[in-house]
This record gives structure tokens, sequence and C-alpha cells, in this order.
């Protein structure tokens, strides 16, 4: 199978995201040396696991490279927590999530329309479905700058609103979480972490697929950085 991957380092409201998209061809050559085509419908519901595994694996990176450690926020009501790093406070994360903002504000006037047309709040699909055509449509056009540019603007922006010094290393304000192989995660914990997936799976769908519960078993494992 060929795959490309193409990085990306900001969003169109030149807010810091960093992501990858990655396009995949729907063709594979056998050991025949036949080019054969895939069931992209499988290899498309593949996407969110593999999103939570490259999240995964990038929170492991940053933490053998910073002295740093993150843990789940909670974003509100039909929305999934998301994977932050725990010392960049919430007034941070505002300044640097313009284009999350504007997204949350027509979600706002969307949610609010559905109820006075359908008499009830919307499901956690159809805001999940809303979200996504809100993302699309009231986003500016693609802005390409380098990013030793935008770099130096976010760390500007950073530093006015931390009062942090240029050259100061602020480091964590709690211990951080050693990192742990898979031989270090007992019985108990992997108990625990099968109870909470299955009870996320159990919570959010009537009919499972295999990708469900991997899905949930990434995100219940989270927070364990791996060595």
């Amino acid at each position: 199978m060929i795959a490309a991957a193409f990085d990306h380092w900001d969003i169109r409201a030149i807010d810091p995201n960093v992501y990858k998209h990655a396009v995949v061809a729907d063709k594979v050559q056998g050991p025949d040396g036949i080019w054969r085509s895939v069931d992209r419908k499988t290899v498309h519901a593949a996407t969110i696991i593999v999103s939570e595994l490259c999240d995964s694996v990038l929170a492991d990176e940053v933490a053998r490279r910073l002295p740093v450690r993150c843990s789940h926020r909670d974003r509100g009501p039909r929305r999934n927590p998301v994977f932050e790093i725990d010392d960049i406070d919430d007034a941070v994360l505002a300044h640097f999530s313009v284009c999350s903002e504007q997204i949350r504000c027509a979600e706002q006037d969307w949610a609010a329309k559905f109820v006075a047309d359908h008499g009830r709040e919307p499901t956690r699909v159809e805001t999940t479905k809303a979200r996504q055509y809100l993302a699309r449509t009231i986003r500016p056009p693609k802005t390409v700058r380098p990013l030793a540019e935008l770099l130096t603007e976010w760390a500007n922006h950073a530093r006015a609103l931390t009062g942090a010094a240029r050259t100061s290393r602020p480091g964590p304000t709690r211990a951080v979480r050693a990192r742990a192989a898979l031989h270090d995660i007992g019985p108990d914990v992997r108990a625990m972490m099968k109870d909470q997936l299955l009870a996320e799976v159990s919570a959010k769908r009537s009919v499972w697929t295999t990708w469900n519960p991997a899905t949930e078993a990434l995100r219940a494992s989270k927070p364990l950085r791996m060595a």
C-alpha cells in the first residue's frame, strides 16, 4: 500500500496545530505483481483509531523531549475530552484557539436553531456532523507562511500572555510521570482499562466494529507515557 503524508503546523486561522494529512492510494500490489483495489470503506473506518494512535505517539515523543505531562480536559457536552499539556493554562490555549472559538460560537447558534426547529436537543452524532460542516463553511482562505515566521509570532504572543522571558525555561508544576514499558502495566491496570473501554463503547454505540473498542483502548491508555 502506498501513502503520502504531509506535515502541517497551523490551521487557517494561523493557530498552532501540528497534524498530518495522509493520502492513501486504494491500490495494492500483490506477490504476483498484479495491482488490485482495496475496500475503501474499511480503510476509511480506521481513520479515528489512527488519529488516536498518532496523538498518543506524539505525547510520548513530547514527554521524551520536555519535562511535561498531559491529561484530558473537558470540552463540554457531546464532545470528547481533549488531551493537552497540563502546564499550558486555559487562557493560553484560548488565545491560540481562534478557529475553535469561531466554530463553538457557530455551533451554539446552530444548536439553538435546531432546538427551535425540532423541539429537542441534538444528538452527539448530529452535533459532530454539524461541527464538521461549520468548520468547512466558516474557515478563511489558506495562507502559507514559513514555519520560522510562525514560531516567532507564536512565541512573542506566548511571552506576552505569560510574562515569561525569552531565555526562561519553565519546568512542570508537578512531578513528571515516569515512562512505562508494556510489561510495567500490571493486571489491575489492564482490567481497569478494559472496563473503561467497554463502558465507553456501550454508552456510545449499540453496534460495534473492531475499530470501536480498539479506539477506546487507545483513549483509555493515553495518560500512560510509554518508553
